[in-house]
């Protein structure tokens, strides 16, 4: 679920938004039906869903906001096409790059 969130936060860093209000509107659909989806696949009920889904969004604004972890959703940002896709290991090392030796704290 903190994938499926983690745009929604970044969105509302990015924005100045809260994250809250993105989760809740057009722009985080996709996701949030993706993170329903796969909560529902996984045996959760619908307050099991509502409460692991807050608890992801509060888990990735609290990430969004470390320095290091911003650094990689920018670089991981500035690869994206505006049409097409990029493939997974080049997003895996612009963001390996980025968090540099905080992966290893």
């Amino acid at each position: 679920m903190l994938i499926d969130v983690f745009g929604a936060a970044a969105e509302a860093k990015l924005l100045n938004k809260d994250a809250v209000e993105i989760w809740n509107g057009p722009e985080a659909e996709g996701d949030f039906r993706e993170a329903v989806f796969a909560a529902t696949m996984a045996g959760l009920k619908n307050h099991e869903i509502r409460e692991k889904l807050s608890t992801a969004l509060e888990r990735a604004v609290s990430l969004i906001e470390k320095p290091h972890v911003w650094r990689a959703v920018q670089a991981v940002a500035d690869l994206l096409p505006s049409r097409g896709s990029v493939a997974g290991r080049k997003i895996y090392h612009a963001a390996s790059r980025a968090l540099g030796s905080a992966l290893l704290d």
